[in-house]
């Protein structure tokens, strides 16, 4: 049966023929077999002619043809949130297409069958279904199509695709038209809305939500074969499906709604008097108080009231737990997917805000769809849903936390470390649009996947876009008294913006919802101070904006010397604004749009590898960063290497960088560097540029013990050195970068003093390539190629090079093979075994996933007292690399690695009187090394 009030409002509309001429019809009958991941059936659609001219062919969408082939965007950082077992390609394909009465099979003359082709399209291969019309459809003329099809539904995490037993589609599993207006058919545009009637065949003893279907999902406990469930609805953006094993429900009432939530497990009892409570939550229910909250602000903020065309007793709200990564939460019609991983963050509230404030968004467009739906013109509905929503969800925030807030004020106290660092300038996490909004510079190009049926085709941003445009133009009181009018008053948004406005605006929607929205740089361009009498200093600044004429506010922050801050606006058109100020206390800074509210680019002035704020403060300060600590322990004998670098760069500056080493090897009891980068080159990510060039200066204290023969008097010293290099790495990502091309090359001079008196000279030249191959996602063939040689006064082991350890053959000890030349070859065959694991660790981090790398290494080592080279001086050896990727704080992706080496072909050479396995050159080898060496790191070997 279909459900009841679905079927009456279809019924009723028909009979009193009060269809929207434009809209369409779809019949949907299909069969969905989870197992198999494919859904087989027959779209019938019934389509009004809305252009201006006569349709000779309609055209359709093939949304899962998009997933045909793995898309370029998806990489080391991103590939895992959709696809844990590898690439799993969907599709689907159309058997017959039959146009006439009803296009339903029937004898006789009512349906006849139609040409069809299938071709690509910017949104992908085989997308777009072109169907040949026999006779052409008059405008407002109707015709009617049926397409039989059969969809494989890819084995992909996310809202569309399927995960052991369970499917989740939010929407497209069917050939659906594109959208048709005035001018035909719209490529770059979201889909149109439409009335549906569904019926599926689901497995039995599953459950099984589908929109416009009443909340009782189908399950059917033990029972053999295919169960039924139907769904109907009017102005309906998708038909959404979701099969699961079965789920466990649990219900609220709050602010005149009512919503359930289906999610997988049961809710544990309660763990509020543990010692740690957050070990054993209760997840629904966290779920569930979001959603109450949500619902009770629609009610506190009058945005709850009866609406004409809402029916008085809504359906329930839908929440389903689903596996989502990129995203928190989404919302389609009255289902919310709830991503099964939204409270696996870190359990502080002032960090979990930016979750629930997400699934609030989320549960609040739901809550609203009906209601706009009653309002707004199809284009426009779902763009009125998500404004609302993001306006009230940032109320209902601010509620709760006296002030919006998003990641970059929160982690600012933090950013010296470079996980923090990184996630404010060049953010590699899912949603991060959650914690840094979309008003960040390149929010909409960030968006790798646009993993959405509304937004597949077009780059037009999304109504959190709008909204932030919508305050700067209103200010946050008259934006919640527009979503009054939307609600309450039944005014669509454009006209209740204009109303609040006080003034048309059309030029705000056309500015901003442009299919390409325009790129635009604003920069400081002049800055001039003039003296005042009897103190203080007049200011003049003039600000460009550059590659586009926008109507936006630009805020410009003056501080002065007593650290009082001074805000101006510019909010009129042009190229080009002058601001001017008294500051009797002097200048101090100047700041272009201190609260992040523009989306800038690096164009105009700016090359593409600057970063687009690098023009919009004087003067810039500096960021400390403790770019990090890295530490590798050989278990076998017990050595550590560690290291310690902090980097210094102005703030948004991508080319100037000092970088402070300290540091401990076996060599080494403690050593500083400081090196200058001129970094240059493209972008690797928005934080860093592919290549460098530096020079830099060291001091070291020797450890007076490293490479001495037994019973040989220690030699304490120091190290100076200077060193000059270039280094180019165009990887993206560290913790598991599958591509990479990086070359090194270093030249320097190190002057040794001895407490003993002696000075020592040397120069050392070094060079490095290194290649990363993707043979497949998740499956990387790595070769490492090193060169080095050094000369000069070379008098003492500790001045030569070392073949042995971690960035030579890891199966030899660093003192075991020394020389005054070296070259090392290494490969690796690095494989991931599993990426889709979920074993949270009191919440401090999260195990992700499992791999290995294979390894085998080969060297050469020189002579100690010169550069030749002997049959004896090659030495080989393998192992292997068992890898823990886990996330910190359920946000940044980290690594733990422990490598086992062997030695394949160990043998005894000697080295300034001392053989490498212990004793003088004339006695016979003391010391037994291990047979095998383990190490532990927290970063790939290379």
């Amino acid at each position: 049966m279909l459900a009841t009030a679905g079927r009456r409002a279809w019924s009723a509309e028909a009979e009193a023929g009060q269809a929207t001429p434009a809209r369409g019809r779809l019949a949907l009958n299909a069969t969905l077999d989870p197992e198999q991941r494919r859904v087989t059936g027959t779209a019938t659609w019934s389509l009004v002619n809305a252009s201006d001219h006569s349709l000779a062919e309609l055209l359709f969408w093939l949304y899962p043809n998009r997933y045909r082939e793995r898309p370029p965007s998806l990489g080391d950082v991103g590939f895992d949130w959709f696809y844990p077992n590898g690439f799993s390609p969907g599709g689907m394909t159309i058997h017959a297409v039959r146009v006439g009465a009803g296009a339903a099979p029937a004898p006789g003359d009512a349906a006849r069958p139609a040409a069809f082709v299938v071709e690509g399209s910017p949104a992908g291969g085989e997308t777009l279904l072109r169907v040949v019309l026999a006779a052409p459809v008059p405008p407002g003329g109707r015709v009617d199509v049926a397409l039989d099809f059969t969809t494989l539904v890819p084995e992909r995490l996310g809202a569309f695709g399927c995960v052991k037993t369970g499917c989740t589609l939010l929407a497209a599993f069917y050939p659906f038209p594109l959208s048709l207006g005035p001018v035909g058919f719209a490529r770059d545009a979201p889909p149109d809305r439409f009335d549906f009637q569904a019926r599926v065949l689901v497995p039995g003893g599953t459950s099984a939500i589908l929109s416009g279907a009443a909340l009782e999902p189908a399950r059917a406990p033990g029972a053999a074969g295919m169960v039924a469930v139907e769904g109907a609805d009017r102005n309906a953006i998708a038909v959404t499906l979701i099969v699961a094993p079965e789920l466990h429900a649990d219900g609220l009432r709050a602010g005149g709604r009512s919503a359930v939530y289906l999610h997988r497990d049961a809710r544990p009892p309660s763990s509020q008097d543990e010692v740690l409570p957050y070990v054993r939550e209760d997840r629904p229910g966290l779920v569930l108080e979001t959603a109450r909250d949500a619902l009770e602000l629609l009610a506190d903020r009058g945005l709850a009231g009866p609406a004409e065309g809402v029916p008085a007793s809504p359906l329930p709200l839908v929440l389903v737990e689903a596996p989502l990564r990129h995203a928190l939460a989404v919302s389609c019609g009255r289902i919310v997917l709830v991503s099964d991983r939204l409270f696996e963050i870190f359990p502080l509230t002032r960090v979990r805000r930016y979750h629930r404030r997400e699934l609030a968004r989320a549960v609040l467009a739901a809550a609203l769809d009906a209601r706009t739906r009653a309002v707004e013109p199809d284009p426009d509905v779902e763009l009125s849903t998500e404004v609302i929503a993001t306006h009230a969800a940032d109320a209902l925030d601010t509620e709760r936390f006296r002030h919006l807030e998003f990641a970059r004020e929160l982690l600012r106290p933090l950013a010296f470390l470079p996980a923090v660092d990184q996630l404010i300038y060049a953010p590699l996490v899912a949603a991060s649009s959650s914690y840094f909004g979309d008003v960040e510079p390149r929010a909409i190009e960030r968006d790798i996947e646009r993993d959405d049926v509304r937004r597949f085709s077009h780059g037009r941003p999304d109504g959190r876009f709008i909204e932030a445009k919508l305050v700067d133009l209103l200010g946050r009181e008259r934006v919640t008294r527009l979503a009054r009018l939307v609600v309450e008053d039944g005014v669509p948004l454009r006209q209740a913006a204009a109303r609040v406005f006080g003034a048309p605006a059309d030029w705000f929607w056309t500015q901003w919802l442009a299919p390409a929205p325009a790129r635009v740089n604003y920069r400081l361009a002049a800055i001039r101070t003039t003296p005042l009498s009897p103190h203080g200093v007049h200011v003049v600044v003039d600000v460009e904006r550059q590659n586009a004429d926008l109507l936006e506010p630009v805020t410009l922050r003056l501080v002065d010397r007593d650290d009082r801050p001074h805000e101006l606006v510019w909010n009129a058109r042009g190229q080009t604004h002058r601001f001017e100020a008294d500051l009797p206390a002097g200048l101090a800074s100047v700041q272009l749009d201190p609260r992040h509210r523009l989306a800038e680019s690096a164009v105009g002035s700016l090359p593409p590898d600057e970063d687009p704020l690098s023009d919009n403060e004087r003067p810039r300060p500096l960021r400390f960063i403790y770019s990090g600590f890295g530490a590798l322990l050989d278990v076998t004998s017990l050595d550590a290497q560690a290291a310690a670098a902090l980097t210094l760069k102005p703030r948004h500056d991508l080319h100037n960088a000092v970088l402070l080493l300290a540091s401990h090897t076996p060599a080494v009891l403690g050593g500083l560097s400081a090196t200058y980068e001129r970094r240059f080159g493209r972008l690797a990510d928005a934080n860093r540029l592919t290549s460098s060039a530096g020079l830099g200066v060291s001091v070291e204290r020797l450890d007076p013990n490293y490479a001495v023969a037994a019973g040989q008097p220690s030699q304490p010293g120091w190290r100076y050195g200077a060193a000059i290099g270039f280094f180019h790495d165009d990887r993206d990502f560290f913790i598991d970068p599958w591509r990479a091309i990086g070359v090194q090359l270093d030249l320097g001079a190190t002057l040794t003093s001895l407490e003993s008196g002696d000075r020592l000279l040397q120069l050392t030249a070094s060079a490095e390539l290194l290649r990363l191959f993707e043979l497949r996602p998740g499956h990387v063939l790595a070769v490492d190629l090193q060169a080095s040689a050094t000369g000069g006064d070379i008098q003492r082991r500790s001045q030569l090079l070392r073949l042995g350890g971690a960035t030579g053959l890891r199966a030899y000890a660093v003192d075991e093979l020394l020389g005054r030349g070296r070259a090392v070859a290494r490969v690796e065959l690095r494989d991931r075994y599993v990426s889709n694991l979920d074993w949270n660790l009191g919440h401090f981090t999260a195990v992700r996933g499992f791999g290995g790398n294979l390894f085998a290494e080969a060297g050469l080592i020189s002579s100690c007292d010169d550069w030749s080279v002997g049959k004896g001086d090659v030495f080989t050896d393998v192992g292997y690399t068992f890898r823990v990727l886990h996330d910190a704080f359920g946000v940044y992706q980290q690594l733990l690695a422990i490598d086992v080496a062997v030695p394949l072909n160990r043998h005894d050479r000697t080295c300034f009187g001392q053989h490498s396995l212990g004793a003088p050159a004339d006695g016979q080898p003391t010391l037994r090394r291990p047979p095998f060496t383990v190490l532990i790191s927290f970063l790939p070997a290379f």
